[in-house]
């Protein structure tokens, strides 16, 4: 999250390190009984820290560690950056939950909320650092979040909505993952992406007596990834996205350019482990 904001997805977004980030379009989780539990844990790099058309760091390390039974699924999102170490997001812990209702035919709904935390917060931010306003980021926000999913032919598309408790504003997200199978090479090529627009009405802690700082823009991404079984329950994956979004911060009538959006390809490379 940044001073923004914890998806993170129209056609791609590199899978792997992009679809670990909050956005979270992985392939659809197996179908498991109530007693049994699948537990995923995917150390990635990925170059560029991207979330909902912000960059919240450089070069990073993220891990997912995420657990299923039946339709509950929980998990911790980490990432900790390798360089330019100077952005929010150093390091940030996540802590999500969702539940998933089968309605048939392809389609189910669901609902759930993320916890984002950015321990090292609240001593410095975008605002101070580019534009002398003060400082911006929260140490925490909450995000719950609804929606659905519908697979056919191969297409699975992922509308949400989310609104953060903390910001005080509403992210609108379209979410699609497209798979291509590759049966000679055993595995498939996966396209998937994100577009979507939020609206903030306190995306700053400090509202230097003007009000409270709104934040609002788009963003969308594009990319793909292709996975490839290595071992039983290990699978390596390598994916490329392309993000790219509009923001704007405002106080009061005035606007000015969130410097946080920016335009970014992003290489992931992850490695899955399944218990």
């Amino acid at each position: 999250m940044t001073i923004c904001k914890p998806l993170a997805f129209l056609l791609g977004a590199a899978a792997a390190g992009v679809l670990a980030i909050q956005a979270q379009t992985a392939a659809p989780s197996p179908v498991l009984t109530p007693t049994d539990v699948s537990v995923d844990i995917t150390p990635t790099y990925v170059s560029q820290y991207m979330f909902r058309g912000q960059r919240l760091g450089g070069q990073s390390v993220q891990v997912p560690i995420e657990g299923t039974t039946g339709p509950w699924t929980v998990g911790i999102w980490a990432d900790a950056p390798i360089y330019d170490t100077s952005r929010q997001s150093d390091p940030e812990v996540d802590y999500f939950g969702s539940y998933a209702l089968p309605l048939g035919s392809g389609f189910d709904l669901r609902g759930g909320a993320t916890l984002y935390t950015y321990p090292h917060e609240g001593l410095s931010g975008a605002f101070r650092r580019n534009m002398g306003i003060g400082e911006g980021y929260y140490r925490s926000t909450f995000e719950p979040d609804a929606g659905f999913d519908y697979s056919f032919a191969g297409l699975r598309l992922s509308p949400t909505y989310s609104y953060d408790t903390v910001l005080r504003g509403s992210n609108y997200e379209l979410a699609a993952v497209y798979a291509i199978p590759l049966k000679d090479m055993g595995t498939e090529l996966d396209f998937n992406g994100s577009g979507g627009y939020y609206l903030y009405s306190d995306a700053s802690k400090i509202h230097d007596g003007l009000g409270a700082v709104k934040s609002k823009g788009d963003y969308w991404s594009l990319g793909a990834s292709i996975p490839f079984q290595i071992a039983r329950g290990v699978k390596f994956t390598a994916g490329w996205a392309y993000d790219d979004g509009d923001g704007h911060l405002g106080e009061g009538a005035a606007y000015i350019g969130n410097p946080e959006v920016v335009r970014r390809g992003v290489v992931s490379a992850s490695l899955g482990f399944r218990f």
